[in-house]
């Protein structure tokens, strides 16, 4: 009951599944930290995910399994009399804003830094930040110039909707750059495959999952490389991947994560050398201490620049008749590319 509270002190809005899932995978951590079945340093850690319900352990430790099959929570019933007894009613959810630097975020900001920096302090680490940037056909700089008394206006391609999104997401090094990017852009629907038909944007948990897929196998190809080479830097030292709270990042692809092949391949070669791989979360409303938000600034910026060059801005403002939003995007496409 202590973690169900902790959980709906963070977000009341979690479903009953939800925790349902985050019991059994902390009971689960129980049992097999009980038996000696996680090797992983990382997945001793309460709330860290991992694959608790077909952990390979269980396959060889007859006794862990019928432990773990015995405390599971089975019945989302269990969860809501728990709740019951602990005064906890369901209600409608009151919208609050939250701003960057309450006390609740500085405490958070703080906590991580601190624990950022004592891993940087003890020993050399490898940090890697992932973020994404959205980029819409209806985009525009946010100051511009007139004559004192007139609004600065300009004209913008029509189409704010967020299935035109065109979603990037990039990997950075802090001292060797971008490792890795992937241009996610909306795709066109028939009837036949949406409902109604139409553009939608791509990137969800599966886009991610290949994202970090692909991030992954090049971590891995670059420690073969230097290794070949005798100059090994990459794996010998701790790996942590920072994501933020996006819903892609959840729990459902970070399983999907820990089975990939290119994941087992790096958290292999780290092994021989005693080190690990692990995933840290940014804090809420924190991008100053994300650095790939700085590479995102800049991607912008020269984006924007290719945007408004004359011959671009013809198309965004009087696109091809019948091919508007695809001249559009392809051109917003090239944008980002020579970003």
């Amino acid at each position: 009951t202590d973690w169900l509270r902790l959980w709906l002190e963070e977000n009341c809005t979690l479903p009953v599944n939800t925790l349902q899932a985050r019991l059994n995978q902390e009971i689960s951590r129980a049992v097999l930290i009980k038996y000696g079945g996680l090797s992983d340093e990382s997945e001793k850690s309460f709330g860290t995910a991992f694959n608790f319900e077909q952990h390979p352990f269980y396959e060889s430790n007859a006794l862990a399994k019928a432990e773990y099959a015995d405390q599971r929570i089975k019945a989302q019933s269990t969860i809501n009399r728990w709740l019951a007894n602990m005064l906890f009613t369901r209600k409608v959810a009151i919208q609050e804003r939250v701003t960057a630097n309450n006390v609740t975020n500085m405490r958070i900001r703080l906590d991580y830094c601190k624990m950022l920096h004592g891993l940087m302090t003890g020993s050399d680490v490898t940090l890697i930040f992932t973020d994404e940037i959205p980029f819409y056909i209806r985009q525009m700089r946010s100051y511009g110039r007139a004559k004192i008394g007139t609004r600065a206006v300009v004209q913008t391609a029509p189409g704010s909707k967020l299935g035109l999104r065109t979603q990037v997401a990039l990997a950075v090094h802090p001292n060797r750059g971008v490792l890795h990017d992937v241009t996610c852009p909306p795709e066109y629907l028939s009837r036949s495959q949406m409902k109604s038909g139409g553009w939608k944007q791509q990137w969800n948990q599966g886009t991610f999952v290949s994202f970090m897929n692909g991030l992954l196998t090049k971590l891995a190809d670059t420690i073969d490389e230097e290794r070949r080479k005798k100059h090994d830097i990459l794996g010998t030292r701790d790996m942590f991947i920072i994501l933020d709270g996006a819903p892609e990042h959840g729990r459902g692809a970070m399983s999907q994560i820990f089975e990939l092949g290119s994941y087992k391949r790096l958290k292999e070669q780290l092994a021989v050398t005693g080190k690990r791989i692990d995933f840290l979360k940014n804090p809420p409303i924190s991008p100053m201490l994300n650095l790939t938000e700085y590479y995102n600034r800049t991607l912008r910026g020269i984006s924007q620049q290719f945007l408004d060059k004359p011959e671009n801005q013809r198309v965004m403002l009087m696109p091809p008749k019948g091919e508007a939003i695809r001249s559009r995007l392809q051109v917003l496409q090239e944008a980002i590319q020579f970003g």
